[in-house]
């Protein structure tokens, strides 16, 4: 569990629990920045006051860092698809313990091989980064924190078999396009213009697209990606 309390996030004040064991999506609609700045002090790597773990503080909690891994998945991390070589990057350097099968198969399955250009490293489009550091998180033993996993993945099929994994695996999902989304949140916490909205998949909003307020499910919002405007 990931306590939130009296957390002030420029003008929102937060007192929430993070539920590790579901799919939890944050959502601030059109400033990608302002979603990195807060999943920097989520995942405690940035300095902040109100976040904890087990009653700590997030920010530099080894306690912490040994449960989560954060990774901003438009960034490319990896420069080889070789298991055996990153699983012992990763035990040596941040004594990360890495699922080389687990890799394997959703290299494998994800055709991540078709999403590079192989020199003396791989070169990653950017699907292929995404998709590479899904596999990674996802081969590890910790709980993800992903910045804007899918919105770069178009293939259809690649969409369909990480819809089916982002069930499987609890995690904290940051997003700018909701409706990359679709039947993978269990919550999603909304930030709106003035307000934070909680809600679970089967709430319902009032959303504005432009010209008429629309009384939808989170599932028809998400397939529209209509403006949150206000929760009833």
């Amino acid at each position: 569990m990931i306590q939130i309390t009296n957390y002030q996030f420029l003008q929102y004040l937060i007192n929430y629990n993070i539920n590790q064991d579901i799919v939890t999506g944050i959502y601030i609609p059109n400033n990608s920045k302002v979603l990195e700045k807060l999943f920097l002090e989520i995942s405690g790597i940035n300095k902040t006051n109100g976040i904890y773990f087990k009653s700590k503080k997030v920010y530099d909690n080894t306690n912490y860092f040994n449960d989560r891994i954060y990774l901003n998945c438009n960034e490319q991390i990896l420069d080889t698809l070789l298991s055996k070589n990153i699983s012992n990057n990763l035990l040596n350097n941040y004594n990360i313990v890495f699922n080389t099968n687990k890799f394997d198969e959703l290299v494998k399955k994800l055709k991540i091989r078709n999403e590079g250009e192989l020199s003396s490293s791989y070169k990653f489009t950017k699907e292929g980064i995404c998709l590479s550091n899904i596999a990674l998180a996802f081969s590890t033993y910790k709980y993800p924190i992903l910045l804007n996993p899918l919105e770069e993945v178009v293939n259809t099929n690649k969409m369909d078999t990480l819809k089916q994994l982002f069930k499987e695996k609890p995690s904290l999902i940051g997003i700018t396009n909701l409706s990359k989304y679709k039947e993978i949140l269990d919550v999603l916490i909304l930030f709106g213009f003035k307000d934070i909205y909680i809600l679970n998949t089967n709430d319902k909003l009032i959303v504005l697209d432009n010209i008429v307020n629309q009384d939808l499910t989170i599932d028809e919002a998400l397939i529209s990606n209509l403006l949150i405007y206000k929760c009833i």
